[in-house]
């Protein structure tokens, strides 16, 4: 069974090196989703990030890399969640 991001690449032809290259060009811009990301979250990600595409390219399955994605902004969006309480 594949997930939803999954079947999201494979409908639009997309790699999960191709995705993670997107976002890292979000981060890096003045991007509207870029401005509400913590300068110290945008390091943590873009770090997580170039881990992220180090394994790919040593070829570590694509499927366990997208739950590695998504743990990336899990953590950062929890680091939020916990500052508003």
């Amino acid at each position: 069974m594949h997930t939803g991001v999954e079947t999201f690449f494979r409908t639009e032809g997309l790699s999960l090196s191709d995705f993670v290259g997107e976002i890292h060009t979000v981060l890096m811009t003045t991007h509207p989703a870029a401005a509400a990301i913590t300068a110290e979250d945008k390091i943590d990600l873009i770090i997580g990030l170039a881990d992220l595409e180090h394994r790919l390219t040593g070829g570590v399955n694509e499927r366990l890399q997208i739950g590695s994605l998504c743990a990336l902004f899990f953590r950062s969006c929890r680091h939020h969640i916990a500052e508003c309480r």
